[in-house]
Order: C-alpha cells, then structure tokens, then sequence
C-alpha cells in the first residue's frame, strides 16, 4: 500500500527536523524507509550526495542511526552493553571492542547524562533514561545522520522536552542532521529548525514558521474546538463566553489572570454588574453593595461563578 508519494524533501548539516503529521499518514514508514530498513515504492533518497541504494550496509551503518519506537528491554542486557552496540560497524570480524571504544562509549553515555546507569539492567531503569540510552547508542555509531521515531513517546512533559532539547544541542555541537517522530507539535515548533510536516500522501516543509504563517496545519482542526496559535505556535482552546466582568486596569495588566480569564470563559466588558480589581496581592470582586477578596485567581473565578449562578442566571 502507498502511504505517501510525489515526496520531495531535504535535511542539512546542523540541523534538528521534526516529523510531524496525524497517525496513520506514513511517519514511521518515511524514517524506516530513509534508514533503508525497506525499500522505497519509487524515487531515490540521496544522503551526501550519493544515492541511497549506493551504500554498502557497512558503510551505511557509518552514515546513518536509526533509534526505533521499541519499548523491549532484556534484563540480561546493561546500559553499557546496550551502547556498545553502535560501535559494532567500526570492530573487526571478531566483533572486538578497543579500550577507545569502550572511552567513546563512555563519553556518550555523560553527554546524555547516564553514566552513572552504566552497570544498570536496561530493565531496572526509567522511560526516559532509557530513551537516552538509545540516543547514546546512535552517538557511538558516529553517524552524520541519526533517524528516531518518536523519542519522546510514553515520556512525562520534562523529560519530553529534556530529550529534544538534548537532540538541538547534539545538532549544534556535532554538526549532525537528525530527524525525528513526534506528536509533539508545540515542541517541535518551538525547538526544530525545519519541519516536515505530512498529510494527506504529502510532506510540505519548512521553518516552524513558514508553517504556521501560511496557516498549512489548519486543515487539521477544521471544525474542532482547538486551532494553532500562529503567533506562538501553542495549541489553544476556542473559548465561549460565559461571563461578563469590568476588570480595572491592576486586573487588565495581569498577564496570568486573562490568561486563566480565557480558559473560564470570562469577558473583560466595562459596562459588566461585576467588577474586579488587584489591589495589595488580593482580587477583589464587587457586585452591587457586595464585595468580596479572595487570596486566589482559583478562588475569584469561583466566585465569580457563583454570582452568576445565583443571581445572574
């Protein structure tokens, strides 16, 4: 089956490229295939100027890293064991490991910040340490291009963002191309330097930017209660006005208040029975002769929720 066709897209030195699109569309066929894990249905893949198909696999696996989604992890198998494996194409017939490429493992193991795991079961370790330990592993092949799919999958958001940042610094500092998965989309507009973005049997590409200011995600929340802000590329909420409050110019220039103002449904209008006001680090909200301070932006919308309900209905 055909996931994807008429593809035509390029990756430079130096540069972190996020792969974006909705399930389905090809994500993980596209890094199996540029991996060359199987074949293209047509065109060429070029990598350095030479077609894909041109490669050896041993001078393949010198060029190109490939960090699976696989979760399996052997309890027989150490952290360091598991990185050794990228060293592999660089050993003799007996698969010997040299006292530099124990070093070499070693210093990826730090870069990463895990090897104080080194001694350590793959399976007696984190999500998230884990997924270093394969980003480690791709480092000890010492490859130009190193291809993951969806590396921060199954992570909490710190470590989501830890690992992508990690993956920018090993793009600026070794001058490698890697590309990634990621349903991520806000971290992928805020942190990669291109973007290939797939959808309906394309890949289009560009700057984060380029995508957001030519509006080529918003085919995807047609209809939908959430769009992406283009100016700061955040997925936001469509919000529906439930109340209707006269804020003061204290509560007006109070960035964290109309944000959470938003999310509840509050519109700032003069005219409003209900005021508010941020006076001496407390919110004070007048309703006719009542008047009421909260300590809390939780507890003024509640508040204010109240009002409504009783007497504002």
């Amino acid at each position: 089956m055909v996931v994807s066709s008429g593809i035509t897209a390029s990756a430079e030195r130096g540069e972190l490229v996020a792969l974006i699109g909705l399930n389905g569309t090809g994500k993980s066929t596209l890094l199996r295939t540029l991996a060359a894990l199987q074949p293209p249905m047509g065109g060429e893949i070029w990598i350095d100027d030479k077609k894909l198909r041109g490669y050896t696999s041993e001078v393949l696996s010198r060029t190109v890293a490939f960090v699976s989604s696989s979760r399996a992890r052997s309890p027989a198998v150490k952290v360091s064991e598991m990185v050794e494996l990228g060293r592999y194409p660089y050993t003799n017939w007996l698969g010997s490991l040299t006292p530099n490429d124990k070093i070499l493992v070693m210093e990826a193991l730090d870069r990463v910040h895990t090897l104080h795991l080194a001694d350590h079961p793959l399976d007696q370790i984190s999500d998230g340490e884990f997924q270093r330990v394969h980003i480690a592993r791709a480092l000890c092949q010492d490859t130009p291009v190193i291809l993951l799919d969806e590396p921060t999958a199954f992570l909490d958001v710190i470590n989501r963002y830890e690992i992508i940042v990690l993956l920018r610094d090993l793009c600026r500092l070794k001058n490698k191309t890697i590309l990634f998965s990621t349903h991520d989309w806000s971290a992928a507009l805020q942190l990669a330097d291109r973007i290939w973005y797939l959808h309906a049997g394309t890949l289009r590409e560009g700057a984060p930017e380029d995508i957001l200011m030519t509006g080529q995600l918003d085919a995807h929340f047609e209809g939908k209660d959430f769009y992406v802000n283009p100016e700061t590329g955040q997925i936001r909420f469509a919000q529906h006005d439930a109340y209707y409050v006269a804020l003061d110019q204290t509560a007006l220039s109070n960035s964290w208040f109309i944000k959470a103002m938003k999310r509840a449904g509050i519109t700032h209008n003069p005219d409003a029975k209900l005021s508010v006001s941020f006076i001496g680090n407390q919110w004070n909200l007048s309703f006719g002769e009542t008047h009421s301070r909260y300590q809390s932006i939780l507890e003024l919308i509640s508040g204010i929720r109240k009002i409504y309900a009783q007497f504002l209905p």
